[in-house]
C-alpha cells in the first residue's frame, strides 16, 4: 500500500528539522569552544578580551598590535590560546649600557634603570663597569622609564650630593625635585653602587690645545768613491721634522676624556740622513791560460764574492764599477749610478730601522666542529680573522663594540634575564653553544660558509645595523633568533647536540 502525500511530506519534515537541529547544535558547539575571555597585558596595562582566535599571534593581530623583532611575548600555553589564558606582551625600546667606557645599545622591556642594572649579577657589576646612559631624559620613550622601582636614590652632581627618598621617578623629574639642570652635552648616568641607585650627572664642556708631533726623516744612500767598496759615512745628518696640531679637546667634569686633530701645520721641515756607501770591488781580469768555460765559472765567481762584500750595506747599494777615475769630491751631474735613492731600505747593521708589523697570530678556537652551517641560519665554527678578545673597543657613535669574552657573556646573561630566561640550565645551555659555535668572539668567521659573529649568523649581514663590528647587535639578534626557533637556549642547545648546529 503506497504512503499518502501527506504522510511522505511529514517524513521529509522531520528529517530536514532534525537536520537543523543538528546544525545549530554544532554551531553552538563550535561557538562555545572557539569563543574564549582572555587577559591581556599590553606595557603593563592589563584588560579582559573576547576573542575567536586560536593563537597569540591572530590574537595580537587582532587587537592590531605588531610585534617587533626584539618585543617580548608570553603567554599560559606558549603560542596556543585556551579560555581564560594571559597573554603579556612588552614593547621592547633601546637603552644605552655604558660598560667600561664603551656605549653599547641595550634592547629592554625593564620598567626602570635600576631594574635593569639587576639584569647584571653583583659579580658582573664588581668586575666590570656598568651603567645605563640616560643622557636623553627628556625623550618620552627612553628617557621615560623610571630610575628605580622603589627605595632612595642618591643624586651627584657639580659636586653635591642629594638623596631622594622616593626614586620612583624618571631622571627628570629627580633632577628637577634636586634643582639640577642639564646641558645637551651632560651625562648622565644610573649605576649601583654597594646597593645603592646614583644618579650621576657630569658636565661635558669642550676646549682647544695645541701639540706638536715629530715626523722621522727619511735615509738616502749615495755612492761615495773616496771610500772604501763596503765602507759607510754619514755625510749629512738627518733631523726629524714637526707638525703642530690643533686639538678639539672634550673635558667631563673638568678632566680631559677624549681629543680630536681639527688642523694641522708644518713648522719644520724634515731633513734627510745622506750616507755615503764606498763603490763596489771591481771584477779581476781573467787569466790568460784559463779556458772560456773556467774564465766563466770565475767572472761569475768574483761578481757573487764583490756583491756579497757590499751587499751588507744596503740592498740598493750600487755594485758597477765607474769608468772613470773619481774626483775626490762629489760632481754636480753624478751618473746615475750614484744618483741618491730615494727611500731605500737602511742597512741592517748600520742603520735604525722601525719594528715590522708583528704578524697577527690565529685566533684561539674551543671547538673548531664539523663546520657545517644551516638553513636557518647559523653554522657551526670557532675560526676568527684575528684575535681582539683581549680588550673591549667602542667608536662614540656606538655601531662599534668589540667586547671581550666576559663582556660579551656579561651582556648575553643580562640580555636573557630580560627574556625571563633567569635559570642557570638556561646560561649554561646558551653558553655551551655559543662556545662551540664561535667561542664567544665578536669577528668569528666562518669562511666556507660565511657564517659570521658570536652567534653565527647565516650570512652575517642579516643580523642587521653594525653586525660586523658589535657585539651587541649579534647577541640580540641571537637571542632573538633562539626565542623564535627554538622557544629557549636549553632547547637550541639540545638540538645542537643531536645535529651540530642549530
Amino acid at each position: 500500500m503506497q504512503p499518502s502525500r501527506r504522510t511522505r511530506r511529514a517524513r521529509v519534515a522531520r528529517i530536514a528539522l532534525s537536520v537543523v537541529v543538528v546544525c545549530a547544535m554544532l554551531a553552538a558547539t563550535f561557538f562555545v569552544q572557539t569563543r574564549k575571555a582572555v587577559a591581556l597585558t599590553v606595557n603593563g596595562e592589563t584588560r579582559n578580551v573576547v576573542t575567536y582566535a586560536t593563537n597569540v599571534n591572530r590574537l595580537l593581530a587582532d587587537e592590531n598590535i605588531t610585534v617587533a623583532t626584539h618585543d617580548i611575548v608570553t603567554s599560559t600555553h606558549d603560542g596556543a590560546l585556551a579560555n581564560g589564558d594571559t597573554v603579556t606582551y612588552c614593547q621592547a625600546f633601546e637603552s644605552t649600557l655604558v660598560i667600561n667606557g664603551a656605549q653599547v645599545p641595550f634592547w629592554t622591556c625593564a620598567s626602570s634603570a635600576q631594574q635593569l642594572l639587576d639584569y647584571f649579577s653583583q659579580n658582573e657589576r664588581d668586575a666590570m663597569s656598568i651603567k645605563v646612559n640616560v643622557s636623553n631624559i627628556y625623550n618620552q620613550i627612553t628617557g621615560g622609564f623610571l630610575v628605580s622601582d622603589s627605595g632612595p636614590v642618591t643624586v651627584i652632581a657639580d659636586g653635591k650630593t642629594t638623596v631622594i627618598p622616593e626614586g620612583n621617578h624618571t631622571a627628570a623629574s629627580l633632577l628637577d625635585a634636586s634643582g639640577v639642570t642639564v646641558g645637551p652635552d651632560d651625562l648622565v648616568t644610573v649605576e649601583d653602587d654597594d646597593g645603592t641607585t646614583v644618579l650621576r650627572i657630569q658636565r661635558v664642556t669642550y676646549g682647544t690645545t695645541t701639540q706638536d708631533v715629530t715626523t722621522p726623516y727619511s735615509t738616502q744612500y749615495v755612492t761615495d768613491a773616496s771610500l772604501q767598496p763596503g765602507e759607510q759615512k754619514v755625510e749629512q745628518a738627518g733631523q726629524d721634522g714637526i707638525v703642530t696640531q690643533t686639538l678639539r679637546v672634550t673635558y667631563i667634569d673638568g678632566v680631559a676624556s677624549s681629543s680630536t686633530v681639527v688642523s694641522q701645520t708644518q713648522t719644520q721641515i724634515e731633513v734627510d740622513e745622506i750616507i755615503g756607501v764606498g763603490p763596489a770591488q771591481p771584477d779581476p781580469e781573467p787569466s790568460s791560460s784559463d779556458d772560456s768555460s773556467s774564465g766563466s765559472s770565475s767572472d761569475s765567481a768574483s761578481s757573487d764574492d764583490s756583491n756579497a762584500s757590499v751587499a751588507p750595506s744596503s740592498p740598493d747599494t750600487p755594485t758597477a764599477t765607474p769608468t772613470e777615475e773619481p774626483s775626490d769630491t762629489p760632481t754636480e751631474d753624478p751618473s746615475p749610478s750614484d744618483t741618491p735613492t730615494e727611500d731605500p731600505s737602511p742597512s741592517p747593521s748600520d742603520a735604525p730601522t722601525q719594528d715590522p708589523t708583528p704578524e697577527p697570530s690565529p685566533a684561539q678556537t674551543t671547538d673548531p666542529g664539523n663546520g657545517s652551517s644551516s638553513n636557518s641560519g647559523t653554522s657551526d665554527n670557532n675560526n676568527s680573522n684575528s684575535d681582539n678578545t683581549n680588550s673591549g673597543t667602542s667608536d662614540p657613535s656606538g655601531t662599534v663594540w668589540h667586547a671581550t669574552v666576559a663582556e660579551a657573556k656579561a651582556y648575553a646573561r643580562a640580555a636573557m634575564a630580560a627574556y625571563g630566561w633567569t635559570s642557570d640550565d638556561e646560561w649554561n645551555a646558551l653558553e655551551n653553544l655559543w662556545t662551540r659555535e664561535s667561542g664567544w668572539r665578536w669577528d668569528a668567521d666562518n669562511p666556507s660558509s660565511s657564517a659570521y659573529g658570536i652567534p653565527q649568523a647565516l650570512p652575517g649581514s642579516k643580523m642587521g645595523t653594525g653586525w660586523h663590528d658589535n657585539a651587541a647587535v649579534q647577541i640580540s639578534w641571537g637571542l632573538s633568533y633562539i626565542r623564535q626557533v627554538y622557544g629557549s637556549p636549553s632547547n637550541a642547545w639540545r638540538i645542537w647536540q643531536i645535529r651540530k648546529w642549530y
